[in-house]
């Protein structure tokens, strides 16, 4: 399912449900389901929901109309498309870590701490993977 959304309105009925995401489909401007249109959307929908809270005017979204598709495979390797274009390769494995570490530290200022094993966190994880069995357990190894 999908919600039809307006570049100007919340939702057709100019009602005040906000969409984004997978879920959104913009009117008069289709477009693949990829997370960049999210991202790239993201800004706008908190803009324009702040907005709709304080009677304000809401910003007109327009989505971009070409992306680069990075698509890692799990192995250290990735697939990139763009338009009709397409390419495999360990290289771009390395650009998409790039571009995702960049967009991380520009939006979040950084990446989170991951835990470890022995930190507190990881030793939670680890006693919820005890209790899935011992199969569960051994995928933190």
């Amino acid at each position: 399912q999908q919600m039809r959304c307006r570049s100007a309105a919340p939702g057709v009925d100019g009602g005040t449900v906000f969409a984004g995401g997978d879920i959104a489909h913009v009117e008069g401007h289709p477009r693949p389901k990829a997370g960049v249109f999210a991202v790239m959307g993201g800004m706008v929908l908190w803009i324009n929901m702040r907005a709709a809270l304080l009677g304000e005017p809401l910003l007109t979204y327009w989505p971009q109309s070409s992306f680069l598709g990075l698509l890692g495979l799990g192995d250290g390797n990735c697939i990139a498309s763009r338009g009709a274009l397409a390419a495999e390769g360990q290289w771009l494995w390395g650009l998409k870590d790039w571009i995702d570490r960049r967009w991380m530290w520009n939006c979040a200022g950084g990446l989170p701490e991951m835990p470890t094993a022995t930190s507190p966190a990881g030793a939670t994880s680890r006693a919820v993977a005890a209790t899935a069995g011992e199969s569960a357990l051994g995928l933190l190894q």
